[in-house]
Formats: C-alpha cells, structure tokens, sequence
C-alpha cells in the first residue's frame, strides 16, 4: 500500500496530510476542505518524511493570506516533486480500485486497536478484510482522530529510527512489496517485520469508566507489620498525585503481596492494571496466585505463545507490552532489574509508551538499579520500602575478606577451608559463587580434593535440575554455583562465599545483593554468614552492603526488627 502527500484548504488556512487514497479523504472532507494530491503515491515511509520535511507535522494547520494558500501549495508540491527525483523513489500515480467506507468495519477494527501499537499486517490478520478495505476505514478513524498511522521505520535526516523499539540500526535490502529499496529493524524482528514500507497503527486505549465497582479481593498471606505499612502507602500513592513509585523490598520480605490492595482499588474505579515482569515462568506463576487473589476478575496473561486476550487486569512479560499504546492508568513493574528488561532501552520504551498520558508507574525490585537507586536517595522517585522479612530478624550483612586468589589457584585460602568445613560439620549447606564456568568446576575440584561432597552448576549445565534438586534435598553440602542461583532460591540454613566478588563485570551491586539474600531467609534459620572473598574492594561491593545496612537502619527505625 503506497501513500499520496496531499493538502486540504479553506480560506487562509491549510493542513497537510498523506493518505492511501486521495477519494477517502475527499469524501470525509466533502463540503468543508478543498482537497489537493501534491505528490505521487509512494511507499509510507517516504510520503511520512516528505511531509515532515516540506510540509509540515501530520495535521498541522498552516494560516496564510488567502490570495497566498494556492500559491503556497503549489510550491509545496513542486519542492516535493523534486525531492521525489533526487531520492529516486519508485512512485504511481493512481491509486487502485474504488473504495469502501463503513461505520461498523470500523467499530471492528477499534475493537482490535484500542489501546495497541499493531503493525497492518497484525491487523489483517485478526479481521476477514482486505488490505485495502482495512486501509479505506483506518484512514477514516485517523481523519476521525481516533488513531495515528505512521511508518514502523522512519526516516530522519541522520538515518533510521524503528517507531516498535526505538533501533536505529536497521538493514537495507530490495523490497518487493514496494519496489524500492526498503528497510527493516532485527531488534524487534521477533515481535513481527517493522518495514519503511509498513503502516504502523498507534490507537490510544479508553478511558475508564469513573464508576465504582465492588471487587473482590481474598489475601492469600497474612501480611506483616512492614506489609501493611508499605501495601497502605502503594493505596495512596495510587490515589495520590506522584506519578512514579519504587517498592523496594529486601530479599525474602514479599512485594507482591503488597500491591494487591492497590490493585483492587484501581480496578474498582474502572482503571485498566499491567502487571508486567521480563520473565515468561513469573508470569505464569505470579497469573495463579493473582488469579485466586481475584476470584471474579478476568485476568489476560500474555506471553510468548500465550492466547491473546485483553481485559482491565492484564499480567505479562515486558515483550508482550510492545503491543500496547496508551492503553493502562496503572503500570507495575516487577524484577525491573532483571534480565531481558535491565538495559534494554527497546523494554524501556514499550513500557512507557502501554501507559496513558496521566498513568502511574510502579518499579519493584529488591534490588534496585543504580539509576533508581540514586533517584530514590536523592529524593527524586517516591520509595516505598519493606526493609524486613516476615521473622524480623535483621538481613545478614557479608563480610569482606581480602585474600591473594587467583584463577590459577590450586588450593583455597586457609580461611574459607575452615569456614567450609566448620559449615559441613554443623550441617550447614553453602553456596559458593564464582564469576564463570570454568573456575565453577576448578573450584567445585579443590573442595573435593578436601574431602568434602560438592558440584558444579551453570545455566546450560544438561544436569542442572538434578545437581540443584540434590542440594536442595540435603544431599550435596557444597555447590558452586554462576549467577544461576542468585535469584528464586530459599534453603534452610544455607551460607554464601562469593568467590572473586571484585569481578565487577559480572558482580555489580545488585547481583552481590541477590546472593547475599539467600541466607537467612527462614524462621528456623534467620541469621547466616556472608563471605565477599575478593583480592580489591570495588565500588560495587561497598554499595552491596551499604544498601544491605540501609534496609537494616530503616527496618529497626520503624520497629519491624526483633
């Protein structure tokens, strides 16, 4: 599908718009504008950067003297015609077949786009049209303003920029759809193909209803002191005026938990929830608790190769969020330290752009990036904290020991033998943390070699499952471990070592902070030792253990520590 440039005039006045079909628009502007094509049809991407460089922004009304406008027109026309030869646009100049205009094509089609940034072949997908059909009525609801059509790649002066994801690094190759040379972006290539030629469709979600409703909440945990502080001050930051909040949580003291107050309240007013976590198996698991939490909702649960539902209380991995635009009054954002959306600027941007104009944004985490943690110190990001853990013991605080390791070591300092050791003899298990593959399984040798029972493990270890299921059962003491057992492990009484704690390149602040959670999470077993073994002290290791000692300070000030 190829688009004109055209203006519509009246008077002293003229806007400049592009369209499929010339005939749409003069039949919606029948009456009112005098509507005049100023270039040949060309694929979207062009005709949208045509506009924007000659022209004017999409819509944008233009005010002259009234002898002036035509004048002014046909001099658009012609800088654009010249433009059209010097980029060497492959253009026609008709546009098709007749037309097809209908108010109920377009009642299913905003039931598709409301609240969604779809790509036209999504939407061709999910309604019996064709193409055209679908462009015809499309046009109208733009005209109509109740969605934008732009190109999912579009052209700058410096290059390229995909509207999905935010890349500029787009690949070049021979487009037989338009006949030109044509690009596309591989950054979002998984989500579906963003092409110059591509229309893409931003149609904003509805607003709620403003009515109250009764929704029914069941909690599925008692909460604790530090819970009910932190679930009434996510209440009102929802009712409130701040527009972004972090829950930080210390490792093991529950942050779901804490949201689901809030949550009934923004479903009760009519508003529209995303739950979203960058993980597909959290979403799963997180969609059954919230399911039976909120027995009468229907709760949509997205993820890769999930059905496709929608509903006012949506849970789904950050990916899935790419499909949304200005679509929820309420964004939580869980593990937003976590791996794919940690970095990920395409994540970023998806997230911001699902939530409406006036949405809130609520980051969870137990561990906080560095960014956040700076905007919350400096008082810049709303903090809502759960410094303790249900049994309010104090989180343990690691200890730093300095010794002379090196990767070609053959035997451990005579320290960590003994702390080893002591450990096996009380029945204590231990986690032992190394930056990569090789020292896990140089290190799991040298602990054998003392006589004591250990393993290795890493993320594409074949044995993983059955290594860890063995030190979860209490049959293996000792496993040295990557970074695959920082998170979402809870064993009785187990002890840390981070082994070459001063590798900053995979031991940043957060990760140190994940493995130091591991220990002491449980009644029985609420204290535990923390060893950072590392040759220096980095930055990221005293940052580790302040954030550690915050939590501490402020659980104890409020009252939630024994």
């Amino acid at each position: 599908m190829k688009y004109a440039i055209y203006a519509a005039y009246d008077g002293d006045t003229v806007e400049y718009r592009y369209t499929h079909d010339i005939r749409v628009d003069e039949a919606f502007y029948s009456g009112k504008f005098t509507v005049e094509r100023i270039s040949p049809y060309m694929p979207i991407g062009y005709a949208d950067y045509l506009l924007r460089e000659i022209c004017s922004k999409p819509g944008f009304v233009l005010r002259f003297l009234k002898k002036a406008v035509r004048q002014e027109v046909r001099d658009r026309a012609m800088r654009i015609k010249r433009r059209v030869e010097e980029l060497k646009i492959s253009c026609i100049d008709v546009s098709g077949s007749g037309y097809w205009i209908d108010e109920g094509i377009q009642g299913e089609i905003l039931g598709v786009v409301k609240g969604k940034a779809l790509l036209l072949d999504e939407i061709k997908s999910r309604l019996p049209y064709d193409e055209k059909t679908l462009c015809d009525n499309l046009q109208v609801l733009h005209l109509k303003g109740e969605l934008d059509i732009i190109p999912s790649i579009r052209m700058c002066s410096d290059g390229y920029t995909c509207q999905r994801c935010g890349s500029h690094e787009v690949f070049k190759y021979s487009c037989q759809r338009c006949g030109n040379e044509c690009v596309y972006c591989e950054e979002c290539l998984i989500m579906g193909r963003t092409l110059f030629c591509q229309p893409y469709i931003l149609c904003p979600g509805r607003n709620g209803s403003g009515v109250y409703r009764e929704v029914k909440l069941d909690m599925p945990v008692r909460l604790t002191p530090a819970q009910i502080s932190a679930s009434e001050e996510v209440r009102r930051f929802i009712e409130g005026t701040d527009r972004e909040a972090l829950v930080w949580a210390a490792c093991g003291a529950g942050k779901t938990e804490v949201t689901f107050d809030g949550i009934r309240e923004a479903l009760s007013w009519g508003n529209k929830v995303l739950y979203a976590v960058p993980r597909r198996d959290v979403v799963i698991e997180l969609s059954q608790r919230f399911k039976k939490a909120f027995p009468d909702e229907k709760i949509a649960v997205l993820y890769g190769g999930s059905e496709k539902t929608s509903s006012d209380f949506t849970i789904a991995t950050t990916h899935q969020v790419m499909r949304y635009y200005e679509e929820f009054d309420l964004v939580i954002l869980d593990e937003v330290d976590a791996f794919p959306y940690d970095g990920n600027d395409m994540l970023e941007m998806a997230v911001r752009r699902s939530m409406k104009r006036d949405g809130k944004l609520l980051y969870m985490t137990a561990t906080p990036p560095v960014g956040l943690y700076r905007a919350y110190k400096r008082g810049k990001i709303k903090g809502i904290l759960i410094p303790a853990r249900h049994h309010g013991h104090p989180l343990p605080v690691p200890t730093i020991l300095k010794a002379n390791i090196d990767e070609n070591m053959s035997a451990l300092p005579k320290s960590i033998c003994s702390f080893l050791e002591k450990c096996v003899k009380l029945n204590k298990r231990v986690i032992v943390f190394v930056p990569t593959v090789n020292l896990s399984i140089k290190i799991a040798e040298i602990i054998k070699n003392m006589g004591i029972d250990a393993d290795y493990v890493y993320s594409k270890d074949p044995k993983r499952d059955v290594k860890r299921k063995r030190f979860y059962n209490g049959q293996l003491p000792v496993i040295v471990a990557t970074t695959v057992m920082e998170r979402g492990i809870t064993v009785e009484g187990v002890q840390v070592i981070v082994l070459f704690a001063d590798y900053n390149n995979v031991f940043d602040e957060r990760t140190l902070v994940q493995m130091a959670g591991r220990v002491g999470r449980t009644e029985s077993c609420s204290t535990g030792d923390v060893l950072f073994v590392s040759r220096t002290i980095t930055e990221e290791m005293s940052t580790a253990i302040e954030m550690i000692e915050h939590m501490n300070r402020v659980a104890i000030k409020k009252g939630y520590v024994i």
